[in-house]
């Protein structure tokens, strides 16, 4: 809700976050992510859905209204982590057009509580590098080096993770653990054009614009949190 034109600035209220998504995510994955975090959700498919390329909305009513722009963003940031999301949705005076309820869903549960802003917190960079951490086998060594400019005994069990998994596409769970390999890569110092460059070969799906622009932002928020420490 707004006050007179549909723009940031005039925002009110929202009653529900809303998700759009186009590409990495079918609707069976979405729909697990859905049951798994156990929270009211309707997926609308859009106009352009198809079997061969899902394409749809996500709908989470909230169990309060969120009156406030920064509490509308954290909410929507941590709910789509687990979600293969459109960033411009994030935008407060985002239009979303109509659909029909083809092959959509509705899964009634607990309603979603917003997320209260806090201050950032500084990470500690010794609990990515040195912790959890697994032993590189020949499998992984090739990519540990393009990654790290460097052969290394051991590395994050969360990079690790990615690196054996994410060719064979990780069912419902590519968005989270792409986006925990990035951040911890850009935390640990690793150059952005080798984390690019392991990422893209081995992400098994089609690299869009928005595809990139969430790497580089994902790859510079690990790289922020690293000069904080």
């Amino acid at each position: 809700m707004f006050k007179e034109y549909r723009k940031q600035d005039d925002f009110l209220y929202t009653d529900v976050i809303a998700f759009d998504i186009d590409n990495g995510q079918t609707i069976e994955e979405a729909e697990k992510a859905v049951h798994r975090l156990d929270i009211s959700c309707l997926c609308l498919p859009s106009t352009s859905h198809s079997p061969e390329l899902h394409k749809f909305r996500l709908i989470f009513p909230l169990v309060r209204s969120i009156r406030n722009s920064e509490e509308y963003k954290t909410t929507y940031s941590k709910l789509a982590e687990h979600f293969n999301v459109d960033p411009a949705c994030k935008d407060l005076a985002r239009f979303y057009y109509g659909s029909k309820m083809i092959d959509g869903f509705w899964y009634e549960s607990k309603l979603l509580e917003p997320t209260v802003a806090e201050k950032p917190k500084k990470v500690d960079l010794k609990r990515f590098a040195h912790k959890h951490n697994v032993v590189v086998g020949e499998s992984l060594e090739e990519l540990t080096i393009t990654l790290f400019d460097e052969k290394r005994d051991k590395i994050p069990d969360n990079v690790a993770y990615f690196l054996e998994n994410a060719a064979d596409g990780m069912s419902g769970e590519m968005y989270h653990r792409s986006n925990s390999f990035l951040f911890t890569c850009g935390l640990m110092g690793c150059k952005q054009e080798n984390i690019e460059a392991v990422f893209y070969e081995l992400y098994p799906y089609e690299v869009t614009t928005k595809v990139k622009y969430m790497v580089d932002k994902i790859i510079k928020e690990g790289y922020t949190a690293r000069e904080e420490l």
